[in-house]
């Protein structure tokens, strides 16, 4: 279609069937046959702002056939499979395949189950741009599967899990394999990586923060002053282009809901949501943010916290919220343990005991009503 357009410009401007060909890179038949298209339609350039190129492609050639949407079988539910997917860690997508084969056997088969489950898995693969800091931070995790380490000597292979250290900055990288992800391991790669880029960052960060109308083909459109973004022939974005050498410019309007969210999170949004639960919940998160050196250390815990919220009620939360604070348990594995084993049911220990009730002779307690009404004896004339 974006070559149809064209078509149709060059030709508003004036140009042979010929210098239309050459300028397009396509024959002159092709040329043709758009032109008679828009003839017999009756459109003109240039075209409506919205039509897109469904629309196009509906108007000048309806005799073409509509490519029918057919699906033998619904789509599993891939957000449920995703999320037992990373929860169960033995779990495999063979595993799930065949468990539905089980209940729908002229289900999927496995080759074009795993096809639809990719092609949905890149959806969410939406990568965050940030700036860092040179000397800041440094990314650290242990990337993907074992690889086979030979003993030079006898031969025998033993499995290695590959560190990697990258600097947020640049992106300097550092890898190795190490003999297992134990403590010793992890802190001798942390040591190795140090001395290897010549200096300790500011910041160390365990593993990189992951996150539709994405991975879809789109035209862009470039000139001296701006940059369009066009997908099926309808603009979804257009910018000013940034004049700075060497650097990515993007604007927070167009990004997605969740990064514009994250991009956005302070020390103090994240007190203000605490303070919307309840003043403990407010205290606890100003607490953890202020044990750590740098407060995007305790982000993590407080967002925790904050996701708590929409699984217990306010007054559980503020309970446990108290409890942390009284045992200065600043952290989200505390208040997520004192919900689960309800220990913010509890009084804490040097609050006043509960004020029992008054004891009379005439006050009638609760024994007197779960007791069988007294019935007068018949009396005999």
């Amino acid at each position: 279609m974006r070559k149809l357009k064209e078509v149709l410009r060059l030709d508003s401007l004036g140009l042979s069937q010929h210098q239309i060909a050459r300028s397009c890179s396509i024959s002159q038949s092709t040329v043709h046959e758009y032109l008679a298209a828009v003839q017999t339609a009756g459109v003109r350039w240039p075209l409506p702002a919205d039509w897109d190129d469904s629309q196009v492609e509906r108007t000048l050639f309806p005799q073409r056939p509509v490519p029918a949407f057919w699906r033998k079988h619904p789509e599993p539910d891939w957000g449920q499979i995703h999320q037992e997917l990373q929860t169960h860690k033995d779990l495999t997508l063979q595993l799930v395949w065949q468990e539905g084969r089980e209940n729908d056997p002229e289900g999927y088969g496995y080759s074009r189950f795993c096809d639809l489950y990719r092609r949905w898995l890149k959806k969410l693969d939406l990568v965050l741009r940030q700036e860092h800091r040179a000397g800041e931070k440094m990314f650290v995790d242990y990337a993907g599967a074992t690889i086979p380490v030979y003993d030079p000597q006898s031969g025998e292979a033993h499995p290695a899990a590959v560190f990697v250290a990258v600097l947020g900055a640049s992106s300097y990288t550092f890898a190795e394999a190490a003999s297992g992800q134990d403590l010793r391991s992890w802190v001798g790669s942390h040591m190795r990586a140090f001395e290897f880029f010549g200096g300790v960052t500011e910041v160390v960060v365990p593993d990189n923060l992951k996150s539709a109308l994405v991975h879809q083909e789109v035209d862009v459109h470039l000139t001296a002053e701006t940059v369009e973004v066009l997908h099926r022939g309808v603009r979804v974005a257009s910018h000013i282009r940034s004049d700075v050498p060497a650097k990515a410019t993007s604007l927070p309007e167009h990004m997605p809901k969740a990064h514009q969210r994250y991009l956005g999170r302070t020390p103090s949004t994240l007190i203000e949501d605490g303070q919307q639960v309840g003043p403990w919940t407010g205290q606890l998160v100003e607490a953890i943010l202020a044990a750590k050196r740098h407060p995007e250390q305790g982000y993590r815990s407080c967002l925790g916290i904050l996701r708590l919220a929409k699984t217990y009620p306010p007054e559980r939360m503020e309970a446990a919220a108290r409890r942390c604070l009284r045992a200065r348990a600043y952290n989200f594995q505390s208040m997520d343990s004192i919900l689960k084993n309800q220990l913010d049911r509890l009084p804490l220990p040097g609050d006043p005991p509960a004020r029992s009730a008054v004891e009379h002779d005439n006050i009638r307690g609760a024994g007197y009503f779960d007791s069988p009404p007294e019935i007068d004896p018949p009396v005999i004339q």
